[in-house]
């Protein structure tokens, strides 16, 4: 499917999803803006743009990034944490807080890469991506020392910077 639909008003997720699922259906994807920061940094509000695909042809492993529908019908793109038994474990990159109990009947589709800077960057092989699994799982079983290392990267960021 090649076709190409540009939309002149941005449209909410709950207006996109059947153009998402006719389009995988199709065996194609859709592309969209980035909007919000709970993925930040590894996607940025506004800056990228991601492609929704169907779900792998694999098992669903830890770091991969889907979109889902919460049971309270709130659509959310953030990172598999763990796969237990048939539910799903989520966290957003810049979120501590892990979201469980998602089914896979919830899942709508898989985010395999993105366009950053006019640069396709393909999720499963991006070395960026890589680290934010490791920083993911880092983060949720070690947090005090995450905190740590956040402050301490935060002051070697304005070390030599002149204070007012």
């Amino acid at each position: 499917m090649d076709e190409e639909i540009r939309l002149s008003a941005p449209m909410s997720m709950s207006e996109v999803e059947p153009y998402i699922r006719q389009a995988i259906a199709d065996g194609g994807s859709v592309r969209v803006r980035v909007k919000g920061n709970s993925m930040w940094p590894f996607l940025v509000n506004g800056r990228d743009t991601i492609f929704f695909e169907a779900l792998p042809n694999r098992s669903l492993r830890s770091g991969d990034i889907l979109l889902y529908q919460r049971k309270n019908g709130r659509y959310v793109m953030h990172r598999l944490y763990a796969v237990e038994n048939e539910t799903l474990t989520f966290v957003g990159d810049n979120q501590n807080r892990l979201e469980k109990g998602i089914g896979k009947d919830q899942l709508i589709a898989y985010v395999n890469h993105c366009i950053r800077n006019e640069k396709d960057l393909y999720c499963n092989r991006s070395a960026l991506n890589h680290l934010m699994i490791l920083y993911m799982k880092m983060r949720i079983r070690l947090p005090k020392t995450t905190q740590f290392l956040q402050r301490a990267a935060v002051k070697l960021k304005h070390i030599g910077e002149k204070r007012a």
